[in-house]
């Protein structure tokens, strides 16, 4: 499941290359694709390159869920895709696509920091393999039913919600649960690390959010400096939990 996750990391990387190409040579009217998409590309492939080692270690599911989490980041660079669709004239089916191909990257991303967050507080069950498909499959099918406005282009290059409060409301419960879980598990294992975790996770969901608001410098590589500060936070904590205590 990691080595297909990495495989995709991986094409991604290089159709944003091509696409970069098409849009430089090709004779196309847009600019060039936002770099920052493509330094998010890059920090996914070897943030999940370092974890692994760290995973096969400690075996820790928080661990596990960590790596999807940050897999989930590479389906953010479909934003800078979607400027392909109105350059070539594409159907407007492909970018809905798009667009709904980014917030199912963004609510799986989500559930499974959550289901980190369960593991944190002694979750037991092993088959995680079903687990995840059964997340991919719920964070499809909400994605599936999201209504959006085609009339309306965002400056994350995506259709603009029709239903954001629904959309907002649905982040900010996993985003707290998570962070209440982890709190509790600072109690329940009797360690402080978990407190520090917590802290992790939030400049997690925070640097993604910024990574989502825009592409302007002023909140997409703050929101790549806390993505990786969180991920570093989350993984050196965890790894001396497991791995000392």
């Amino acid at each position: 499941m990691l080595i297909a996750g990495f495989i995709f990391n991986l094409l991604l990387i290089v159709i944003f290359f091509i696409t970069e190409y098409l849009l430089l040579h090709g004779g196309l009217l847009l600019k060039e694709l936002h770099t920052g998409l493509l330094i998010l590309l890059l920090f996914s492939l070897f943030a999940n390159v370092g974890l692994r080692n760290l995973y096969i270690k400690t075996s820790s599911l928080e661990v596990f869920f960590l790596l999807l989490f940050l897999f989930s980041l590479t389906l953010e660079s479909l934003r800078g895709l979607a400027v392909l669709p109105h350059s070539l004239n594409a159907p407007l089916y492909i970018r809905n696509i798009l667009s709904r191909s980014v917030y199912w990257g963004r609510v799986f991303g989500l559930l499974c920091l959550f289901t980190s967050s369960l593991y944190g507080v002694g979750f037991k069950y092993r088959n995680h393999s079903a687990l995840v498909l059964a997340l991919l499959f719920i964070s499809l099918v909400l994605c599936s039913i999201l209504p959006l406005d085609i009339t309306t282009i965002q400056g994350e290059l995506l259709y603009k919600l029709g239903d954001r409060k629904g959309y907002m409301f649905l982040s900010y419960t996993l985003g707290l649960l998570l962070i209440i879980n982890f709190l509790a598990a600072a109690f329940i294992r009797l360690s402080k690390r978990f407190l520090i975790i917590a802290l992790a996770g939030l400049l997690l969901i925070v640097g993604r959010e910024l990574v989502f608001s825009g592409l302007q410098p002023l909140f997409f590589f703050p929101g790549i400096v806390l993505l990786v500060l969180g991920t570093l936070i989350f993984s050196r904590q965890i790894g001396i939990f497991y791995l000392w205590v």
